[in-house]
């Protein structure tokens, strides 16, 4: 079975503010196992927007009950995270249009988030 390549940015995002923080770590474009994302920046927080609203309300998307979203990142490929990133990561489909919303199988491409309670201090 191939392994599934994660496109891995690690941002912070605040739970009930809604704002991403640290989106200095997202490159404005980049190519991804031969796919190009000519708006990353726009498309990375759009994921990390939707994994916040998605963790904020206690519900999750996806498909099946095996593939729902967020949910914790394992990090069993042992991808390195941005310095100073600690806690409970939680992975979420990358789309390039708008955040995954539908129960339809997402592509293989991810971002994994530190959601941050609000009052936590900015990493």
């Amino acid at each position: 079975m191939k392994i599934l390549l994660f496109l891995f940015a690690t941002l912070l995002a605040n739970l009930v503010g809604g704002r991403v923080i640290n989106d200095n770590l997202i490159v404005s474009s980049m190519t991804c196992d031969k796919f190009f994302w000519a708006n990353a920046l726009r498309d990375v927080k759009a994921a990390a927007e939707g994994a916040r609203e998605h963790y904020n309300k206690r519900e999750t998307v996806g498909p099946n009950p095996e593939n729902q979203y967020p949910h914790v990142f394992a990090n069993y490929e042992r991808l390195p995270l941005a310095p100073g990133c600690a806690g409970t990561l939680f992975e979420y489909p990358l789309t390039n249009v708008l955040p995954y919303r539908n129960l339809s199988k997402p592509d293989r491409f991810r971002v994994a988030v530190n959601l941050l309670p609000v009052g936590s201090a900015d990493v």
